[in-house]
Order: C-alpha cells, then sequence, then structure tokens
C-alpha cells in the first residue's frame, strides 16, 4: 500500500455526493406523478446513482480497512465505526418515514417489519426487502455486504487473482438470478436483491485491490487509462437513448458496474478539480439525501404541476423543479449532517480506537449550550 486513505478523498467524496444528486433527479423525474423530460432521456439512467454508490462502498471499504487485517480487533474497529456511519441517520427515517407514512397514508409500520428495520435485517427477507423507508432497499443490501465483507478481506487480502475468480462467480449469479426468481414471488426481489447486487461491490472493491498492487509510478497511467474508458462506456450508454442501438453491452448491471467502477478509478487519486464547497457539501451529505428526498420529491409535486403549465419549455420546467428538490433536500440533509450524521460519526471512530468518549461531546456547540469541551473545569 503506497498512500494512505486521506490522499483519495477528495475523489471519491465527489462521486459520492454526484451519485446522491443524480437519485435526486432520477426519482424527480419517475415519482407520481411522471415529469415530463422532453430531451432529457439521460435522466432516465440517473438511477443509476445506486450501483454508483455500492461500487464505491466496496471501494472505499477495501482502501480503509485492507492495512488493518494483522491488527489485533480490527473487525471490532470496523464494526463500530460501520454501525454508528448508518445507524444513526437509518433510525431518525425509520421514524421519520412510519409517521409521514401514517398521516399521509394510514399505513402504520407492523411490529414485525419494525424489529427487521431496527435490526435493520430485511434485505434477508423477500418482500420486506424494498424497505418501509422510501429508497431504503440499498441500506438491507449493503448491510449484508458490511457483515460478510471482512471475512472476504480477511481471506483474501489483496490477492488480485481471488478477486477476480470471486468477481466473476459474482457477476455470473447476478446475471442468473433474475430468471430463477418467480414473478409473484417479490416484486422487485430479481433487482433488489443482495444476489442481483453483490457483483458490483465486487467490481469496486477488485478495482480498489488492482489500485493498491500498481506501482507508483504506473498509477497515473492506470487512472488515465480509466478515464479512457468510463468516457467511452458512458458515451456508448448515452447514445443508446438517441440513436437506435441493439443494445448497450448485453447485461445492463454489470455493463453500468463497469463503467461506473472506471469512473470511481479515475477518480480515486488525491485532488480532482470538480472538488469545491458544492460537491463537498453533497458528498459530506450524500447518505441524508439520498434517504431524504422521496419524500420532498413527492411534497413538491405541486411546484412541478405549476412549472410545467408556466413555462413552455419542459426541459427547462423540469430541471427547476428538480433544481428545487435538489435545494430543498440539500439544506435539511445538511441540518440533518450536522445534528446525527457527523456526531455520531466521530463518536464511533472515537470508540473503535479505544477512547473513553462521550456523545455528548461530539455534538455541534448552539449558542445556547455550553459545550463540554469548552465549559469551565472550576
Amino acid at each position: 500500500m503506497y498512500e494512505t486513505q486521506g490522499r483519495y478523498s477528495e475523489g471519491l467524496h465527489v462521486l459520492r455526493g454526484l451519485a446522491a444528486v443524480s437519485v435526486v433527479f432520477f426519482h424527480s423525474a419517475h415519482m407520481a406523478p411522471v415529469a415530463d423530460i422532453g430531451a432529457l432521456k439521460i435522466v432516465n439512467e440517473f438511477g443509476s446513482g445506486v450501483t454508483l454508490f455500492f461500487i464505491l462502498s466496496g471501494f472505499s471499504l477495501t482502501l480503509s480497512n485492507a492495512g488493518q487485517t494483522e491488527q489485533a480487533g480490527w473487525i471490532r474497529s470496523y464494526a463500530l465505526k460501520r454501525f454508528f456511519r448508518i445507524a444513526p441517520l437509518w433510525y431518525f427515517m425509520v421514524a421519520v418515514s412510519g409517521i409521514y407514512q401514517y398521516f399521509e397514508y394510514g399505513a402504520p409500520f407492523k411490529t414485525g417489519p419494525l424489529s427487521w428495520h431496527i435490526l435493520p435485517l430485511f434485505g434477508f427477507i423477500p418482500g420486506e426487502h424494498a424497505s418501509r423507508v422510501w429508497a431504503g432497499w440499498t441500506i438491507g443490501v449493503e448491510v449484508i455486504f458490511y457483515t460478510v465483507f471482512p471475512l472476504l478481506l480477511a481471506t483474501l487480502r489483496l490477492n488480485i487473482l481471488g478477486w477476480v475468480i470471486l468477481t466473476a462467480l459474482a457477476i455470473t449469479a447476478s446475471i442468473d438470478f433474475p430468471a430463477r426468481i418467480k414473478p409473484d414471488f417479490a416484486p422487485g426481489y430479481e433487482y433488489m436483491g443482495f444476489a442481483r447486487q453483490f457483483a458490483v461491490f465486487c467490481v469496486g472493491t477488485l478495482l480498489c485491490v488492482l489500485m493498491l498492487r500498481t506501482p507508483v509510478e504506473w498509477l497515473g497511467r492506470l487512472r488515465l487509462g480509466a478515464a479512457v474508458a468510463a468516457v467511452a462506456l458512458l458515451a456508448w450508454w448515452t447514445a443508446h437513448h438517441y440513436v437506435p442501438m441493439t443494445a448497450v453491452l448485453g447485461e445492463v448491471v454489470i455493463f453500468k458496474a463497469v463503467a461506473l467502477g472506471a469512473l470511481t478509478l479515475a477518480f480515486s487519486g488525491p485532488r480532482t478539480i470538480l472538488y469545491n464547497p458544492l460537491t463537498k457539501l453533497w458528498g459530506d451529505a450524500s447518505y441524508g439525501i439520498y434517504l431524504i428526498h422521496p419524500i420532498f420529491a413527492l411534497e413538491l409535486k405541486p411546484a412541478q404541476a405549476f412549472l410545467s403549465e408556466a413555462i413552455p419549455n419542459v426541459e427547462l420546467a423540469f430541471l427547476l423543479y428538480a433544481g428545487l428538490v435538489l435545494a430543498v433536500v440539500t439544506l435539511i440533509a445538511w441540518m440533518v449532517h450536522t445534528v446525527i450524521e457527523s456526531p455520531f460519526f466521530r463518536y464511533g471512530h472515537a470508540l473503535a480506537r479505544n477512547e473513553k468518549a462521550r456523545l455528548a461531546d461530539f455534538m455541534p456547540v448552539w449558542p445556547w449550550r455550553v459545550s463540554p469541551r469548552t465549559q469551565n473545569p472550576l
């Protein structure tokens, strides 16, 4: 391993934020009533931000843990950091979604599904895999990957051949999986099931291992090659919306994983020109943006209707509506990140370092609150 994790944070951080933004635009277009996007057909592919999230998970988890496997207690440290990164905001959204759906649709949580969401192990259960939190199915898939990842990393380490074999097997299973699921078994499970998405995580992990095993003097060429491949694949992917083509590249989930994996590798360097205060904010709050946005995309639909009537250009009307949703969601997600995500994240890291820490020490300092870090010890 030739560099530390911190040297990569800018590029991966930007991609994480852009992945969240792309999903916001996708759901702004497709949540009922469906928006008219006119010539902006590429927006139909923005749901692939989820695929990018999965690749980034495999890539970043490998990057941050590959050098830890020889250390005593690394699995405990890994588990603490994962739990305090995911669980606090997830529990908040379980509560918010339950309250929202009760008052909006009269659909309270049942005890069984709620208990599985608290664990959260609903991704293991066909029929509950979609989650009672809108867009939350990805968390069920992520948690399964978080569970198996330490075992995979401890076994394969940075063995490229081992990860190639595992990725090939996962791709085979992903392609075969939908055909094995009966149509009435569990709607959506053929796409949302872990067996379908595991290959995407493996692509991210394999690319990270490849990068870590590449000599320093070859890294620039590796990233340049990945950038060229990403541009070519994404251009082909985009073109099929506008030019008649028989197929993009056969199996669409795997094609997306390869294209977005190349993009991730290209952005894995220490700096990127796309890193600025806005993209940093999106990266910081990406988890919150992703989980919070469906409610606001739906609640702001009257604005979509108004803009559609007021502006003859359907593409402009949609962009203004989606931009409004993104602006509102970014603000809310930033507040949630400040109050919930960041304090618990830093608290989890302190516990992972075996420090004696109190959660109150990491909470934001409000004007009316005396911080335990600054109060007079006398």
